[in-house]
């Protein structure tokens, strides 16, 4: 195999720390490997004496076979594994953990709930605040427990530290760790016992580190004890592709490194053997706004111009079309096509696209279902308590003339009239009979069916309840003559189930515009369904749906036939290459996501993007809406990302 001089220059580097730049398609893993086999072969290093972490399974699993085939199969001793599988056997050696120590998912959340309610803080947290906990608790851990936590969870500074000592306090008592405590035990042990780190030194004489982007504060101090004083550290990342900074990693730890290490080695490979020169030329613009970054100038081989192309439509509409029809023509190809998306949930809405098209699909995550939403189910209960009431009101041939003036108004009363006589299943009723506030308690409803005058002589003490009532049947009438969107848009702005979500549900700072991200996706959904039926047929063949895909959770994108179209976020398209890659609704919002505020989330929003651009190797295709959205009233904007792509 031939090297480019840079990749050489890598592979022989002598003593010492060394930073390689390696950027996408660059090669790295050949160098990796080639490199450990210099060391071993031509320098005499002990195989034992080389640790090389990655960080992933599958990563370390990939390396070791490419490393033992490149070594027609000496099965050279060298160490491989992720920084939790190495850091594991260390603390499972000094302090007996096994595996039956490491808390569950479960477990974590069952102690978090218990944490929360001794310290009186949400004690009936359900589990979307829960799980957003325990990603700040781990993130705090990575922060070596030296930073501010920036919650989602609406969850202050004080109540924080409060149930994060509760947490603590609950899992040391069960004998539980987790996967950030493996790291901050093998920090105390090195820092507090000199003998033990030097045990290890002696050990590992070389380190290398794969995707050394996205180390984290703990992780680089541990490695930066072990390596002392020798410092044979061979780290190798691209700055360009950290996208990790949720899980505490932070690429200031890569650029900072000829800082840390003053007489280090620093080599750029700039050739990308991957992508055709106009992908690389479109990345480059897009990468290059970002601030805090190695410089570089990244080149192709002048295989192939290919093809990078940036598309505009009027509507979200129209975007799904044209897209469809592309996927239309590459599936069944041998040629592999993907499509990246933001957030699960539009890749989930792709992957429903592709499935009611018959196009045959693949999602790497679980799908996101939207129709078990809080605000599907509600959505929901008021359709059915709608169309019941239509229904009824049809069989008692109530007349729906359309007229003017009074006769216009004496129809509607009596229309209403008989809306309170109607017994809908309070099944139905439940769920939403306080969405907004009406002041209705089940407990004073004891039989299986109720009307709305039922509800009046039930309250008959309560003079207000009379007006309340009277409003809830009319907007039951209002809907009757409405279509199912119509309905949607009713339920949310005419009664005000929006603004009851944002004032009474909303549990953090985000929570509500999720809410609308899904209530605007089920409002767009019902246009294509006759009625309430017809919704919950669809809503339940999704669950099937669903089930199916969970069979194939172990199913890989390499191992998935030819032709299929891969569905995945720009995160779990990390480390994969395709022939051809969609990249849909480059509009403000959703690309940077909206969540994303200030100049540091911005800009790994902006690697993330880079991420995914740069996993095409021929074909690039990038959409965007500059129409209106679906609800017809807000302008979409171009992606920030994409206005270097305009400019002529």
């Amino acid at each position: 195999m031939s090297f480019s001089p840079e990749q050489s220059g890598a592979i022989r580097h002598g003593d010492g720390p060394a930073l390689v730049i390696a950027g996408p398609g660059s090669g790295k893993t050949a160098v990796l490997t080639n490199r450990i086999r210099y060391l071993i072969e031509e320098k005499g290093i002990s195989p034992e004496q080389i640790l090389t972490i990655t960080f992933s399974k599958a990563a370390a699993l990939q390396m070791r076979q490419r490393f033992d085939s490149l070594c027609e199969d000496k099965h050279y001793p060298v160490r491989f594994g992720t920084f939790h599988s190495i850091f594991f056997e260390i603390i499972h050696r000094q302090y007996r953990y096994n595996t039956g120590d490491i808390a569950t998912l479960k477990q974590k959340r069952e102690y978090m709930r218990t944490a929360l309610a001794r310290t009186g803080i949400c004690p009936d947290a359900e589990n979307e605040l829960i799980d957003g906990l325990l990603k700040d608790v781990a993130y705090y851990k990575n922060r070596n427990e030296n930073v501010t936590v920036e919650s989602d969870t609406n969850i202050g500074e004080k109540d924080f530290a409060r149930i994060y000592r509760a947490y603590r306090d609950i899992q040391i008592a069960a004998h539980k760790i987790d996967f950030e405590d493996m790291l901050l035990m093998v920090r105390n042990l090195f820092v507090k016992h000199e003998d033990v780190l030097e045990t290890y030194r002696r050990r590992y004489r070389y380190i290398l580190i794969d995707e050394y982007q996205d180390i984290n504060d703990i992780q680089f101090d541990i490695v930066r004890m072990l390596a002392a004083p020798l410092n044979n550290i061979f780290a190798v990342g691209d700055d360009d592709q950290s996208i990790y900074g949720f899980r505490g990693s932070r690429s200031e730890l890569m650029l900072g490194f000829t800082d840390f290490y003053p007489n280090s080695c620093k080599i750029e490979l700039a050739v990308n053997y991957r992508c055709a020169d106009k992908i690389i030329e479109a990345a480059g613009k897009v990468i290059a706004c970002n601030k805090e970054r190695f410089d570089k100038r990244i080149r192709g081989t002048d295989r192939s111009e290919g093809i990078a192309m940036l598309l505009a439509f009027e509507g979200r509409e129209k975007e799904d079309e044209w897209i469809e029809d592309l996927l239309r023509q590459k599936a069944g190809s041998e040629r592999e096509t993907a499509v990246f998306l933001r957030t699960n949930r539009e890749a989930s809405r792709y992957a429903e696209i592709c499935r009611n098209a018959g196009i045959e699909c693949d999602m790497k995550e679980a799908v996101y279902n939207p129709y078990n939403s809080m605000a599907y189910k509600d959505i929901y209960h008021y359709l059915w308590l709608a169309e019941y009431v239509e229904n009824e009101l049809d069989k008692s041939g109530e007349r729906r003339d359309a007229m003017s003036g009074r006769m216009a108004q004496m129809i509607r009363m009596e229309r209403l009239q008989s809306v309170q006589e109607i017994k809908p299943p309070v099944v139905q009723l439940f769920p939403v009979m306080n969405k907004p506030l009406r002041y209705l308690n089940r407990r004073n409803i004891l039989c299986d069916t109720v009307s709305i005058d039922g509800l009046k002589d039930i309250y008959c003490d309560k003079t207000y309840m009379e007006k309340v009532l009277d409003s809830f049947a009319g907007e039951l009438l209002n809907m009757t003559d409405m279509d199912m969107y119509s309905r949607v848009n009713y339920i949310r702005r005419g009664i005000g189930y929006d603004e009851y979500v944002m004032n009474n549900v909303a549990q953090n700072k985000d929570a509500y515009d999720e809410y609308m991200e899904t209530a605007d996706w089920i409002q767009e959904r019902v246009r294509h369904f006759r009625d309430v039926s017809e919704l919950d047929r669809y809503a339940s063949q999704y669950e099937e749906i669903m089930a199916m895909d969970a069979d194939d959770d172990d199913k890989s994108p390499a191992s998935s036939d030819n032709g299929c179209i891969r569905i995945m976020t720009y995160h779990a398209s990390k480390g994969l290459e395709f022939d051809s890659v969609i990249l849909p609704h480059l509009n403000e919002g959703s690309v940077p996501h909206k969540k994303s505020t200030g100049d540091i989330q911005t800009e790994e929003e902006r690697r993330m993007f880079y991420v995914a651009m740069t996993r095409a190797k021929e074909e690039l295709y990038m959409t965007y809406v500059s129409g209106t959205s679906g609800d017809k009233e807000h302008k979409c904007m171009p992606s920030r990302f994409i206005l270097p792509l305009m400019e002529k």
